[in-house]
């Protein structure tokens, strides 16, 4: 940072090694950056309750322990207390999910039943007839899923880790999401067959579950009703995605 005010700021400080402050071209840029901050802190934090706490009152995918974050990493600066404090009022002010309700069921229905839960209303036996359709892929941290104008080929849902999309639309210029366990990725281009519209990367290793493109076409001709909930249900998700970019 150079000119009158960025001299006044390294002298006073702001800038010190021991708790850096980041800067950024344009607002926008920097409210990305703090959303972003802020989900990881989210994600973290719901890892360190879930080992903190041995009777929980919600639902985790996938079944092992997350990775909780030490107290040095939590505590070391004021901006890192401020982000703990958010996240944990956010994680607490979360709706439980019952912690049996789906306990029993085998992946991938147990992310499904899960991750459908608030947008659509079908039973356990309707979702069960659309797991043989879905292929467990793994994805190791930096590995690309896919790229902005590729032909979409797949349909993900996140068991686990945390998938970072980099979009760059005309109308909002580039920037970019952070996609968490228990919930979908690339919806939209694959159920419509368009190019896709960011390129999606594993910020951590992941493992999702893949409804590819010739799946889909027998999952359509055998599974007619299962198969018209997935196009509701991916128009209803990425409504609500295009409006929290854009709010």
């Amino acid at each position: 940072m150079t000119g009158e005010v960025g001299t006044a700021l390294w002298n006073i400080g702001l800038f010190k090694a021991e708790d850096p402050v980041e800067f950024f071209e344009t607002l926008n840029s920097a409210l990305e950056h703090c959303e972003n901050d802020l989900l990881l802190s989210l994600y973290q934090e719901k890892g360190f309750l879930a080992v903190s706490n041995r009777r929980p009152t919600f639902l985790d995918v996938p079944k092992q322990d997350q990775p909780s974050l030490s107290n040095d990493v939590i505590y070391s600066s004021p901006r890192r207390q401020e982000l703990q404090q958010v996240a944990t009022t956010a994680f607490r002010e979360q709706k439980p999910i019952p912690h049996t309700r789906w306990q029993g069921y085998q992946q991938p229905l147990q992310l499904l039943l899960q991750t459908f839960s608030t947008v659509s209303d079908k039973p356990e036996d309707f979702w069960y007839r659309a797991v043989p359709f879905f292929e467990r892929r793994k994805f190791a941290s930096g590995s690309i899923l896919y790229r902005r104008e590729e032909v979409a080929d797949g349909f993900f849902l996140l068991e686990s880790g945390i998938l970072k999309a980099e979009y760059m639309l005309p109308q909002l210029g580039k920037f970019s999401e952070l996609i968490v366990e228990g919930t979908t990725c690339g919806e939209l281009p694959f159920f419509s067959g368009t190019k896709r519209t960011s390129t999606t990367r594993a910020e951590r290793d992941c493992v999702t579950w893949m409804l590819n493109r010739s799946r889909w076409e027998e999952l359509q001709r055998s599974q007619a009703d299962i198969a018209q909930e997935l196009l509701r249900i991916s128009l209803k998700l990425t409504s609500e995605r295009m409006d929290s970019i854009t709010k």
